[in-house]
């Protein structure tokens, strides 16, 4: 939503822009080729621009005052263009920085003020291999900005890592026997905790000040150990997806409460969920 009381919704080929207070929905024309036109992802910025990402197309910036546009691409030969075509997440911080989790490139940043990108270290994992002071995996899937200026990222071979965007370090707590491996979402709370989806092994509880985990899986009455995203409440509880339903977990009381077809959803095949 921005400032005119406009929401963004899109769908692969479509982006559309709805004014809730005049109640119209308009298609923004983006003058995509036909076969780029595949929307994976769109982030609005402080500004209120639009960063759209076309699958294999790249990245382009969408003014929606003036309608004019900007294309970044890749090239081999410019380590200051953009790291990949294909985009999961984007992140601003309190500079303006933009924060970017590719799906095959590892971690980009791009600065408006400089109109650079900067890339970052990546090992291609096989699950089992620990990096030095890199990140875990080239595919991202999700990141988390804490006060400290810390992203927090979940990837796909690898886990959970630690970038500090001040000293550009990373850490990575990649574990796959104790089941810190395939993070597919990040949610942080209240405590300075953060809670982790994962693709084989359940919901996890990180502690960042102690740097421990607490495991809440099938056997403590998640539905499914695979979950596809997690959503926290404004009671602290914790919602998670997943192909079996939906299980909400009271972080008060360690329960979980499971909702699935029986329960009145039109399908127990869930894939989002945001609040």
């Amino acid at each position: 939503e921005d400032g005119d009381h406009s929401f963004f919704i899109y769908d692969n080929t479509n982006l559309l822009s709805w004014n809730t207070s005049l109640n119209t929905l308009v298609s923004l024309e983006l003058k995509v080729p036909a076969k780029d036109k595949n929307i994976s992802f769109v982030f609005k910025d402080s500004e209120g621009l639009l960063w759209i990402n076309y699958w294999d197309f790249g990245l382009r910036c969408y003014n929606t005052k003036t309608q004019k546009y900007k294309d970044y691409k890749n090239d081999p030969k410019d380590s200051t263009t953009i790291g990949s075509k294909n985009i999961n997440q984007i992140i601003e911080d309190k500079n303006g920085i933009l924060w970017i989790g590719t799906r095959d490139k590892g971690l980009n940043s791009f600065s408006k003020k400089t109109n650079k990108f900067e890339h970052y270290s990546y090992i291609e994992n096989s699950g089992t291999l620990q990096p030095k002071d890199s990140l875990d995996d080239k595919m991202i899937h999700c990141m988390v900005l804490d006060e400290d200026g810390i992203l927090w990222i979940g990837t796909n071979v690898g886990g959970l890592n630690r970038f500090d965007t001040k000293t550009k370090k990373f850490k990575s707590y990649h574990n796959f026997k104790e089941g810190i491996h395939g993070v597919l979402d990040l949610v942080k709370d209240s405590n300075n905790q953060l809670w982790l989806a994962t693709y084989l092994d359940g919901l996890f509880l990180f502690d960042k000040e102690t740097e421990t985990f607490i495991n809440y899986s099938e056997e403590e009455g998640l539905l499914f150990n695979s979950i596809t995203k997690i959503a926290k409440d404004n009671a602290g509880n914790i919602w998670a997806t997943s192909e079996r339903g939906l299980s909400k977990f009271n972080t008060k009381t360690k329960l979980f409460a499971n909702y699935t077809r029986a329960n009145g959803l039109p399908t127990n095949k869930l894939y989002q969920i945001t609040k």
